[in-house]
């Protein structure tokens, strides 16, 4: 690659700043809005009551709040140290520039302390702690604020809608409201990866929450994880995000007069346990995913009767609800019908009692004056090298670019352009990776509300010759489309023009389509005799390597095969056969292939034949079955669960014992594991059941291997050993294995489990 001329050479200045003055607009939540009293319905006396929800006397002007202390990240005694400063000196606010902040004990807001972040992408409060139990910022206080930053766990992510409690170190609830918290706030701060529940409010009074992102949980299990908690009174939710929690939930003895309005929500809104009554969630949009159960719906009321049910006069009112998990049915949408939530298992009162203005928060957001425009100054920077005032630039591709305009406090940013993606573009800091000639704009609203936009156009030189597309090595796996860069009979050699799916790397000429297939995105088809694909790759480690193809054929042919070669050294040959389809796939492999450490290899797929599909190719050490091969699962430790039932409870015996139960016919759980070797193994299950009729059935990557029945032992909790005959044959490596109950009735429990354990025969 060609080194970068020096910027300065290669910029041209060009500053746009756009001049306007204009009234400001206000956002719900804000000091000065009011409520259109000609829409008062005498028949609703609880609207008075709503119009008091959230701060009172709306968030304060950040520009009306002097900057008391600006700190460079540090960990939580740094934090705390920080807060209490500004506290002791009268309150203010404390600006946290960009950086990772590492929460690993918890943070207490003080009274009067607003926290506000340099850029909500930028500024990462990064959650260490561990335990099963434990709250990593803490509000128990009033007048305090959290601003313009990311809260996030430390451990990945979680997955999408299994709930179950996937990391039970990991329970600590990201950000709390405690008894004592009052008109205080959240404002323009996302939450993911939380441990526990993202939010948590306990008693708490007029609390604003407002254009919050919140996504995923470690923990989604039952007994109160994972949630969007809003258990206090007087609270407000509005202009917020939230997905693939376990709840959002109004609940407790002291929710009461809270507000959910104007939010989009991928997740549904619960009366979960007991409230109070008198809360009103209006003016909203939820749209329950595909992926998640068919048992839950976009607004709930408790589902068992060991939670008391919804308090009175709550009001569901003018939402848009899509349940695309129950065949995109729309709920709750009707704009004619108030719904009141009134029992369990999804009793509601449907009223056609609708507030005479048609809103039972018919609020107005006026404005509050003329503002000016703010001017704009355009700063980048390229790899390591330092910030230059400049607009345009010319850099190689892969050369990382750093936008930071002017100002560097207050208002807010949106971008768009060069593939800036979603998160980051309401920062004013971010970051792309050159790969084609672009644009990129930044539009700054100041503190009154009015808009300057700056352009940044970039131009990309695309070096000659193969490069990599992306990094890969081995032991891994390696997507099939993410072949090398560098054109035609460079880094692939393909018979076609274009690329017939018309799918991923569309200008590239290699066919390349969505996959159903259950592993992936994309695979690569339409492959003809003679094509190949090349890889550059890194191997860590000299060894022996088992290698798996995934493949699908549509009709037989001995003729059909791919070769694998590395640095033009064959290691093995794929002979293919019929799978029933192109999108019928199935794994290939060689075993014990000897690979040389090293980086900058190549790998090479040769096509031979043509006429199938590839989706990824795998690496992985190899290992050698043994008669002492062995494993065992914890019956509680599934990754998934569901059925006809609705699937398995987790619960824990008198002995304290945890174990699985509450599952009738049809019913599974599913966990991911990692088998020591190749083999066909016995299994032994340990199982009570006080019924006969039972069956227990194991499946083993989508195929059954064992069905047998269950017997009655008299004990749902004496857990006795079933020794079935039938051998299950696994291959070394990550195997998808589903425990699925399988009796003659569909009406009854059948059993209870312990642990299941697996024996190379």
């Amino acid at each position: 690659m060609k080194k970068m001329l020096s910027i300065s050479t290669k910029l041209m200045l060009l500053i746009l700043t756009v001049s306007a003055a204009h009234a400001m607009a206000l956002r719900v939540g804000d000091p000065g809005v009011s409520f259109d009293t000609s829409k008062y319905d005498s028949d609703y006396p609880e609207m008075l009551e709503w119009q008091k929800a959230g701060v009172q006397g709306g968030i304060p002007w950040l520009s009306q709040s002097v900057i008391k202390k600006t700190i460079n990240p540090t960990d939580s005694d740094g934090l705390n140290a920080a807060i209490s400063e500004v506290a002791n000196a009268g309150g203010g606010q404390l600006r946290l520039r960009n950086g990772i902040y590492t929460i690993n004990k918890a943070v207490n807001m003080k009274k009067g302390v607003r926290v506000v972040g340099e850029s909500r992408s930028g500024v990462k409060l990064n959650i260490t702690m561990q335990g099963s139990s434990g709250i990593a910022i803490s509000f128990n206080v009033h007048n305090a604020g959290l601003e313009n930053l990311t809260v996030q766990g430390a451990y990945g992510t979680p997955n999408d809608f299994e709930m179950i409690d996937a990391k039970s170190d990991f329970l600590i609830t990201s950000i709390n409201f405690g008894s004592s918290s009052k008109n205080s706030w959240l404002d323009k701060v996302s939450i993911i990866n939380s441990g526990n529940s993202a939010i948590s409010s306990w008693n708490a009074k007029h609390i604003t929450i407002r254009d919050c992102y919140v996504e995923r949980s470690w923990n989604k299990g039952g007994g109160g994880h994972g949630y969007v908690a809003l258990q206090g009174s007087y609270m407000l939710m509005t202009g917020c995000q939230v997905k693939k929690m376990r709840h959002i939930s109004i609940q407790k003895q002291y929710a009461k007069y809270n507000v959910i309005y104007d939010n989009d929500f991928d997740q549904e809104v619960s009366f979960h346990v007991g409230d109070a009554g008198y809360n009103l969630v209006e003016n909203n949009r939820i749209t329950l995913p595909s992926g998640l159960d068919d048992g839950w719906h976009a607004i709930m009321t408790p589902w068992s009767y060991k939670h008391a049910g919804p308090g009175p006069k709550n009001a569901v009112y003018k939402n848009q609800c899509v349940e695309n998990n129950n065949g995109g049915i729309r709920s709750f949408s009707d704009p004619n019908i108030v719904y009141v939530p009134e029992d369990h298992y999804q009793v509601f009162t449907e009223s056609h009692n609708t507030p005479t203005g048609g809103s039972f928060y018919p609020i107005q957001l006026g404005d509050n004056g003329t503002c000016e425009s703010t001017e704009l100054k355009p700063y980048v920077k390229v790899d390591n090298e330092s910030w230059q005032q400049h607009s345009q630039l010319s850099v190689e591709q892969g050369q990382t670019i750093q936008f930071g305009p002017h100002p560097t406090t207050g208002g807010s940013w949106q971008w768009s352009g060069c593939g800036i993606s979603a998160s980051a573009a309401t920062e004013r800091h971010v970051s792309i990776q050159a790969s084609n000639s672009c644009r990129a704009t930044a539009t700054y609203t100041n503190d009154c509300g009015t808009e300057s936009a700056l352009d940044f156009d970039v131009v990309v030189n695309k070096p000659s010759g193969q490069h990599a597309y992306k990094q890969h090595s081995i032991p891994g796996r390696i997507e099939v489309e993410d072949f090398d860069l560098g054109g035609g009979d460079v880094a692939y050699k393909d018979s076609g023009n274009g690329n017939n799916g018309n799918s991923y790397r569309e200008s590239e000429h290699v066919d390349i389509q969505a996959t159903s297939d259950s592993d992936g995105d994309y695979n690569v088809g339409w492959i003809a005799d003679g094509e190949w694909l090349e890889y550059s790759i890194a191997a860590s480690n000299s060894g022996n390597y088992d290698i798996q193809l995934r493949v699908a054929v549509s009709g037989a042919s001995a003729s059909k095969a791919v070769m694998v070669r590395l640095d033009n050294e064959l290691l093995g040959q794929f002979t293919l056969a019929s799978t029933g389809g192109w999108q019928n796939w199935q794994t290939l492999k060689l075993e014990n292939v000897s690979i040389k450490a090293g980086v900058n290899q190549v790998l090479r797929l040769e096509m031979l034949g043509g006429n199938f599909n590839l989706n990824w190719i795998d690496f992985k050490a190899s290992t050698n079955a043994g008669e002492s091969a062995s494993f065992t699962i914890e019956a509680e430790d599934f990754s998934s669960t569901g059925g006809a039932y609705g699937g398995f409870d987790v619960y824990r015996t008198a002995n304290g014992v945890d174990a699985i139960n509450f599952n009738q016919r049809g019913d599974w759980v599913e966990y991911q594991v990692q088998v020591p070797a190749s083999a066909s193994y016995r299994m032994e299950a340990w199982l009570g059941t006080t019924q006969s009729g039972g069956a227990i059935e194991v499946l083993v990557n989508g195929t059954s291997y064992l069905k047998e029945s269950v017997s009655n032992n008299g004990d749902w909790d004496n857990f006795v050993k079933l020794s079935p005959n039938n051998l299950i044959p696994l291959d070394a490596g990550q195997n998808t294995i589903r425990i699925q109950s399988s009796g003659n009735s569909s009406s009854t429990w059948e059993w209870n489990a312990d642990k299941f354990y697996f024996i190379a025969d």
